[in-house]
């Protein structure tokens, strides 16, 4: 009852707070009612029009194909706020606005993936990039929608699941880097399509200790069933890779990581009630060693199993768009270094919204998360978005988002590092408004401010100036404000050419942390600046071309350069691609040198039949 009553003031406060923004455009709704957009996505929201009140970018396959991308989060990179923080092509963390990995959620088809060991592995995921239809992400709080760990924002990668297509890739290049790929999607009996794509890869690195070798499965089927529609996928990943310093100072660490995946949902409606109900499961195996010549120097193995369902049922109310529901997971993890534990996860939410398809809209959701080691949690969220004129939208929001410890967090221990099994949640109030704006025809300018106030907020620090051999220690800091600024313009088909730039800014305050060094957590990028340009060229040709400044936090600035330039005939393209063509040199999340330039070329059959 203390939550619930919690949670009805935070409600008041936010719709008091949103209530200028409603105001000013009520008067226009009232006489002239407008579509507000068409973008349709699902990562935002569990409605169709819920999305238009949030911050969301949306990397199609068009964007996929003509820049130089070799990996799913080679793609989500080009997200706004986006910060892949890579060692290798085998093992990246993610961060959106400033967060750390652990603060983001990974979604596959609407799915929750998120590794419960630790957020290094959240990209971990069996989707080969060729089966990606699209990426979809969420800036900002999100666990009124899922839950635990979107604090930062939220990452949708939605596979393809329609048509009769066929893709082969074959890709070679820099540091004899190799991978094949290829996709086969045919409807059985013309109505039931089913998808299924491989891909290997394979490379010595770009320095020693950061070779890998991968390979991704993953099938897809959506059948008719008893008057709806029944969609079962299955995949896997199988990933062996150098960690060299990766997470300690070991030049020859090695790891494998396998990652098993299922699942099956059924969508039918009964007059106008939708129901959804789904079941998933993960299991994820991992194997490190700090040394690879003397495995029995240091080994760890982690076996982890995530599974559960939940249900979805969405209804108009009174001409209001409804969305309620419930699930529950259980999660385990078998470790020789963290030991056995488990947990039990169960939620209910309800979101609406009302207005859509009118010039002023406003959604709100409410979600009640309980864990059996961590107690009872109260998210929620209120967003409002409107039109003044015709050429402006304006948008806010507020909420709140938490994320629960991982087991790497609070059990791990080895020489260079050491869990905390006390560990309390993080807790954070998010805040945003934005407004989009199209001057002109085919230009668009898309500007939000946001802030984040978190407690509690979990890193790996260290006192500065302590001596080598000092292991990193995981705390509760007891507060930390991130501010930012983000913003994209476009220029759509300029003499056939287009045009996108982006830009962020982002301060961080965390008082306590004066005099620790902070391993993740306190080390966002705090500006960025990209210019992307897609370019027919004559003779057929295509460039893709990308440059982009950057500086994190306590750093120096560095500029990188990517470009891909193509030549189609029917179903055949060739292309060349390279990434940091300027051979900047800077530091990755390991504090050592990344890739420096890396050239290639490949070949991709892409056929409708």
């Amino acid at each position: 009852m203390q939550i619930l009553r919690s949670s009805t003031r935070v409600i008041r406060a936010l719709l008091w707070a949103l209530a200028p923004l409603t105001a000013s455009v009520a008067a226009a709704a009232a006489q002239q009612p407008l579509q507000l957009d068409t973008l349709r996505v699902s990562v935002s929201s569990r409605l169709p029009a819920g999305g238009l009140t949030r911050a969301i970018d949306v990397i199609d396959r068009a964007m996929i194909d003509r820049l130089p991308t070799r990996s799913v989060a080679d793609a989500i990179a080009r997200a706004i706020g986006a910060d892949l923080m890579a060692r290798s092509p085998a093992q990246a963390d993610l961060s959106l606005r400033g967060s750390t990995s652990e603060q983001v959620l990974i979604l596959i088809d609407g799915v929750p993936v998120n590794d419960t060991q630790t957020g290094h592995f959240h990209l971990d995921q069996a989707v080969p990039l060729d089966q990606v239809e699209r990426i979809e992400v969420l800036r900002g709080a999100g666990s009124s929608l899922y839950g635990t760990s979107a604090m930062g924002g939220i990452v949708n990668i939605v596979t393809r699941s329609a048509g009769a297509r066929s893709v082969a890739r074959f890709e070679t290049g820099s540091f004899n880097t190799l991978v094949a790929s290829g996709m086969y999607a045919v409807p059985i009996k013309e109505i039931a399509p089913f998808t299924v794509t491989a891909e290997h890869a394979r490379s010595d690195g770009h320095r020693a200790g950061t070779d890998y070798e991968s390979t991704i499965v993953r099938a897809s089927l959506a059948a008719p069933a008893g008057g709806g529609t029944l969609r079962v996928d299955a995949g896997s990943a199988d990933r062996a890779f150098g960690a060299s310093q990766f997470y300690a100072p070991f030049p020859n660490a090695f790891e494998e990581t396998r990652v098993l995946t299922a699942g099956a949902s059924y969508d039918r409606a009964f007059g106008r009630v939708r129901i959804e109900p789904r079941a998933t499961i993960r299991r994820h195996h991992d194997d490190f060693v700090l040394k690879r010549d003397t495995p029995s120097f240091y080994h760890n193995t982690h076996k982890t199993t995530d599974a559960g369902g939940g249900v979805t049922v969405r209804m108009p109310v009174s001409g209001i768009q409804t969305a309620f529901g419930g699930e529950t997971f259980r999660s385990s993890i078998v470790s020789t270094n963290l030991r056995n534990h488990d947990e039990t996860r169960a939620a209910v939410f309800g979101e609406a919204v009302a207005g859509a398809g009118r010039a002023v809209m406003a959604t709100a959701g409410l979600r009640a998360d309980h864990s059996s080691t961590f107690g009872d949690f109260m998210s929620p969220t209120l967003a409002a978005a409107g039109r003044l004129g015709e050429r402006i939208r304006v948008r806010a929001s507020a909420g709140r988002a938490f994320r629960s410890p991982t087991w790497t967090d609070r059990y791990y221990s080895d020489p260079a590092n050491l869990g905390d099994s006390t560990l309390r949640v993080e807790r954070a109030w998010s805040y945003e408004a934005g407004v989009v704006l199209v001057p002109a025809e085919r230009w668009t300018v898309d500007l939000t401010g946001y802030m984040r106030d978190v407690s509690n907020a979990i890193d790996w620090v260290k006192p500065v100036g302590a001596p080598a051999g000092t292991r990193w220690q995981i705390v509760n800091l007891q507060e930390a404000t991130f501010r930012g600024t983000e913003l994209r313009l476009t220029r759509a088909d300029l003499y056939g050419v287009d045009f996108t730039a982006r830009g962020t800014l982002l301060s961080v305050e965390a008082e306590e942390a004066e005099g620790l060094t902070s391993k993740y957590a306190l080390r966002p990028l705090t500006q960025t600046g990209s210019l992307e340009v897609a370019a027919p060229l004559p003779y057929g040709l295509e460039l893709g071309v990308i440059g982009s400044h950057q500086r994190r936090r306590g750093e120096k600035a560095y500029h990188l350069l990517d470009a891909r330039l193509g030549w189609t005939w029917r179903e055949w393209t060739v292309f060349a691609s390279g990434t940091n063509l300027g051979d900047q040199s800077y530091m990755d999340i390991s504090a050592v040198r990344a890739a420096g330039r890396a050239l290639g070329l490949g070949l991709r059959w892409n056929a409708s039949h």
